[in-house]
C-alpha cells in the first residue's frame, strides 16, 4: 500500500457529523421545515464560507490576488494566466475582479461566494424533493460525501451546482430544455473547463437516437463496462502517447501541453477500481428498477420518473468516461459531481418503494458515499484527509467562542 492509509477515523466522524446533522433537522422539522431549511442553510454557509487555510485555499487566494492584473486581453491566455496568477478559467478570474471592485478581501469573496452555491444547492435539492424528509435524506448523504471536497475545490463546487440546476431545468422544461441546459453548463465552463464534459452529454441526448450515433454510443457503453480488462494497460500505454501528440503533433505550446500533462500523466493504477464500482452499481439499479417504479406509479409521479431517465442517461454517459479514468486521478470529479444526483434519485423513488427496498436503497446510496469518498478524501495520501479537521478548526466564528 505504500504511503496510501484509509483514515478510518475520519470517516467515523463523517459519519457521526451526518448522524448529528441528520437528527437535529428531523427533530426541527417536527416543529417547523421552514426553520430547518434556514438552519441549514445557516450551517452550511458557516463551514463552507467561513474556513480558511484548508485544502487549496492558497491556490484560490493566489488566483484572487492575480486578478487585479487580469483585463479581458488575456482571456484564454495561459502564458499571461501562469505569470501573474490568475485563474485561466477567465468566469472565475471576473468574478474575482468584480469581488476587487467592491473591495473584498479574499476571505469576504470566499464567504460570499460559497454562500450564494449554498442557497442554490439547498433551493435545487428543495425544488426536486418538495418533502423535508426527502430533503434530510439527501443532505445526510451529501455531508458524508463530497460535501468535504466541495469545501474545499470551490470552482468545481460551481460547476457541480451548475449541473444540479442544469438537469433540474432539463427535466422540467418541456421546451427549450436542450437550449437551457446548455447555456447553464456554458457559462460553468467559464468557472472550471471541467463542464465541457457535461456539455457534450446534451450534445449526445440530441443526436444520440440517430442510427449510426446510437451504435456507436452502445459500443463506447460497453466498452466502459469492460474497463477492467484493459485499464492497467490502456492508461500506462496511452497517457505518454497523448501527451506526446499534443506536444509534436498537435503543436501546442509548452504551457499548455504542461497543464493537460498534470490531467493525463499520472497513471492511476487501481484508482478507476472505485468510480467504475459507483458508476456500474448506479447504472444497473436504475435500469433494473426503472420499470418497476414506473409499473408502480401508475401515471402518478410524472416528474420522479422522468428525472429517473434523465439519471439513467447521465450514467450511461458516465459509463462512456469510464473509458479515460485510467489516464489520472484528476478525472474522478466527473462522475464525483453525478453523487448528488443520486441522492436525490434515491429520494424521489422513496414513495415508490417498499420498506425493505428503501433501507437496501439507502444502504447502497449510504456504501457508495462512503466508497467515492475513499478515492478522493478518505484515503490518507499527503495528509489529504486532514482537511476534515481543517474545515471544523480553521473558521472564523468558531475561533470567537472556542
Amino acid at each position: 500500500m505504500g504511503n496510501l492509509i484509509i483514515d478510518f477515523q475520519v470517516i467515523l466522524y463523517s459519519i457521526f457529523f451526518s448522524i448529528g446533522i441528520f437528527s437535529i433537522l428531523f427533530i426541527v422539522r417536527c416543529y417547523n421545515k421552514y426553520i430547518m431549511y434556514l438552519l441549514t442553510f445557516i450551517l452550511f454557509s458557516i463551514l463552507m464560507g467561513l474556513c480558511y487555510d484548508v485544502q487549496d485555499y492558497q491556490i484560490y487566494l493566489t488566483m484572487y490576488n492575480g486578478a487585479y492584473y487580469f483585463n479581458f486581453n488575456y482571456i484564454m491566455d495561459r502564458d499571461a494566466s501562469n505569470w501573474y496568477g490568475f485563474a485561466f478559467d477567465y468566469g472565475f478570474t471576473i468574478l474575482n475582479k468584480i469581488s476587487q471592485i467592491f473591495n473584498l478581501t479574499y476571505e469576504e469573496f470566499r464567504f460570499v461566494y460559497q454562500t450564494i452555491l449554498v442557497s442554490v444547492l439547498l433551493g435545487t435539492i428543495i425544488k426536486f424533493s418538495k418533502s423535508a424528509t426527502l430533503f434530510i435524506v439527501v443532505l445526510s448523504l451529501y455531508i458524508i460525501f463530497p460535501f468535504w471536497d466541495d469545501v474545499f475545490q470551490i470552482r468545481n463546487f460551481f460547476v457541480e451546482i451548475s449541473f444540479i440546476v442544469a438537469i433540474y431545468m432539463y427535466t422540467k422544461c418541456k421546451r427549450f430544455r436542450i437550449l437551457i441546459y446548455t447555456a447553464i453548463m456554458l457559462i460553468a465552463t467559464t468557472v472550471h473547463s471541467i463542464a465541457w464534459v457535461y456539455v457534450f452529454w446534451a450534445i449526445l441526448e440530441k443526436i444520440r437516437n440517430k442510427i449510426f450515433i446510437k451504435q456507436i454510443y452502445k459500443l463506447l457503453i460497453i466498452f466502459g463496462i469492460l474497463l477492467p480488462v484493459y485499464a492497467m494497460y490502456f492508461g500506462s500505454v496511452l497517457s505518454p502517447l497523448v501527451v506526446y501528440f499534443l506536444s509534436s503533433f498537435a503543436g501546442l505550446p509548452e504551457s499548455l501541453t504542461g497543464h493537460y500533462m498534470s490531467y493525463l500523466g499520472a497513471t492511476m493504477r487501481f484508482g478507476w477500481l472505485i468510480p467504475y464500482v459507483y458508476i456500474i452499481t448506479s447504472l444497473y439499479l436504475i435500469w433494473s428498477f426503472l420499470p418497476k417504479l414506473e409499473k408502480r406509479a401508475n401515471g402518478q409521479y410524472c416528474f420522479s420518473i422522468k428525472y429517473l431517465k434523465v439519471l439513467l442517461s447521465v450514467m450511461c454517459f458516465m459509463c462512456i468516461f469510464l473509458i479515460i479514468q485510467p489516464f489520472s486521478s484528476n478525472l474522478m470529479r466527473i462522475p464525483r459531481n453525478t453523487l448528488i444526483l443520486n441522492y436525490i434519485g434515491l429520494a424521489l423513488s422513496m414513495p415508490l418503494l417498499r420498506t425493505n427496498e428503501k433501507i437496501i436503497g439507502y444502504l447502497i446510496a449510504f456504501s457508495c458515499a462512503i466508497i467515492m469518498g475513499l478515492s478522493d478524501f478518505y484515503i490518507l495520501t499527503n495528509d489529504s484527509s486532514i482537511g476534515f479537521y481543517q474545515v471544523l478548526q480553521n473558521n472564523f466564528l468558531f475561533d470567537i467562542f472556542f
